[in-house]
């Protein structure tokens, strides 16, 4: 190629410089290979939610403060939001990437609210507790079912109005003969909002959390039933995981590496919480993530009683068909779909094994 006279060629009659086009080539390719580096190294930012003040996202904590979202090439960002129905709005607007809530929502909102949601990671084993306030008087015998007289016409905590807080209430109302509806739900949100109304009896009891449920009853509340260790109706039991995951269909499409990648990580946290040489490890990162509720006596003990909860990631079919059962007994889900049928439409096929 020939440069018209002078044109700063270098050459006297205008001739372009092979040698100088060369040069030039080369920086080129060498700018755009280091481009290229640059932009693999780079992680790729994730919005996750999480449960402020609670233990059910522990994989979550130290899958972050353990550095395995970083490893995987992540740059997590923890986003607090208190309750299911807000996660969930939150996912559908893609103001968040990966949210956190019970399978039987997303069941629910999959397939009868047409939310296009799917599990992608099991996050947390069976958790919930009924904790009485400190004061309460019991007029009834204190087994289930009949405990739950107790709380008839009594104003009970949930994290919000729809959500599973909520269901879990009317479940153990309508399995004990009562109206789903015999107390009045308030929603209290979650830490340390919801430890304050139990503790100044905003609320007569509530469906409560570790390392909530503990603080309580060290400040004189009562665990009325244990829902974690299988005690209230049979179909709350089995269910594990009861946290997932979950995304927007359309958002995996678009981001499939990235949500192995964050599978890879929660997994990776938990296998590290499962080796008791990790344990002080683990408990610096849930005391950074806590703050003030790390300092609570027996939180080491909170935390090491959560880690096999927290390993329980895997979803499976034996999960899928204790909440189908839960949804189709409590929360009027159609009768006619299998486990099998739900399955494939809210669990992601790659989701943790």
């Amino acid at each position: 190629m020939l440069a018209p006279p002078g044109s700063g060629s270098g050459w006297p009659d205008g001739r372009c410089s092979f040698t100088g086009l060369f040069a030039a080539s080369a920086a080129f390719a060498f700018a755009v290979a280091s481009a290229a580096v640059g932009a693999a190294d780079v992680p790729t930012p994730l919005r996750v939610q999480h449960y402020q003040g609670l233990l059910i996202n522990q994989n979550s904590y130290v899958a972050l403060y353990g550095g395995f979202f970083k490893k995987h090439g992540l740059d997590v960002t923890l986003v607090p939001i208190p309750s299911g129905p807000a996660v969930e709005a939150a996912v559908h607007s893609k103001s968040l990437d990966i949210g956190t809530q019970d399978l039987d929502q997303t069941m629910i909102n999959t397939h009868l609210q047409n939310l296009n949601f799917t599990t992608i990671c099991g996050a947390e084993g069976s958790y919930y507790q009924l904790v009485a306030a400190p004061g309460f008087k019991f007029t009834a015998p204190m087994t289930y079912p009949e405990v739950m007289k107790n709380f008839v016409g009594k104003k009970l905590g949930v994290t919000a109005l729809g959500a599973d807080t909520n269901y879990y209430w009317q479940a153990l109302f309508q399995t004990a003969g009562l109206s789903p509806d015999s107390g009045s739900y308030v929603a209290t949100g979650v830490g340390q909002q919801s430890l304050s109304a139990v503790e100044h009896n905003l609320v007569d009891a509530t469906m409560g959390f570790e390392p909530l449920t503990s603080i309580e009853v060290q400040n004189g509340a009562t665990i009325v039933l244990n829902l974690a260790k299988g005690e209230g109706p049979p179909e709350t039991r089995n269910i594990d995981p009861q946290l997932t995951y979950f995304v927007d269909k359309s958002w995996l499409a678009q981001n499939t590496d990235t949500a192995r990648k964050f599978n890879a990580a929660i997994q990776e946290a938990a296998k590290f919480q499962q080796d008791p040489t990790n344990f002080p490890a683990v408990l610096g990162y849930l005391k950074q993530a806590l703050g003030p509720l790390g300092d609570s006596p027996g939180f080491d003990k909170m935390v090491r009683d959560n880690i096999g909860p927290s390993s329980s990631t895997a979803m499976t079919m034996k999960s899928v068909e204790a909440w189908l059962a839960f949804t189709k007994a409590y929360l009027k889900f159609p009768k006619e779909v299998t486990a099998e049928q739900i399955f494939k439409e809210v669990i992601w096929e790659e989701a943790c094994k």
